[in-house]
């Protein structure tokens, strides 16, 4: 089963209530939880990545040497978070004229945060797995 990635913004104020787009201030929000997919399946490996409501931080996920997603859309100025799901090291990176980055080695459990600061369709691949591929395109 494939796992779906989720970005979820919000902020907790401290009276414990959890507000959408309010502009207060943040905390972590540990309550329990469980999320489906339409098939009523439980969803396993999903993270939350919580953000200022300014600040937009989508999740891609490395599992079973594949991206989840495999294409994004997101606006320049967007922030992609590469999680490494898997048992393996990967190397994360994108050669473009452009735009270009190389998260080096990145061990099983490490995320690393990427800021897509021009417009363009970006090809981002594995450097130890060749067939991984994820497309960003950034409007």
């Amino acid at each position: 089963m494939k796992t779906g990635i989720l970005l979820f913004i919000a902020s907790v104020c401290l009276s414990g209530s959890l507000s959408l787009g309010e502009d207060c201030c943040s905390q972590v929000l540990d309550a329990p939880f469980a999320i489906t997919d339409s098939n009523g399946r439980k969803a396993e490996g999903i993270r939350f990545t919580f953000a200022s409501s300014d600040e937009t931080v989508i999740e891609v996920s490395q599992k079973d040497k594949v991206f989840s997603p495999a294409e994004l859309s997101i606006k320049a100025g967007d922030k992609v978070s590469f999680a490494n799901n898997d048992e393996v090291s990967h190397n994360v990176y994108c050669r473009s004229g452009d735009f270009s980055f190389n998260i080096g080695a990145q061990e099983p459990g490490q995320t690393h945060i990427v800021q897509f600061t021009k417009p363009g369709k970006f090809l981002v691949r594995c450097a130890v797995h060749i067939n991984m591929k994820l497309v960003v395109n950034v409007e």
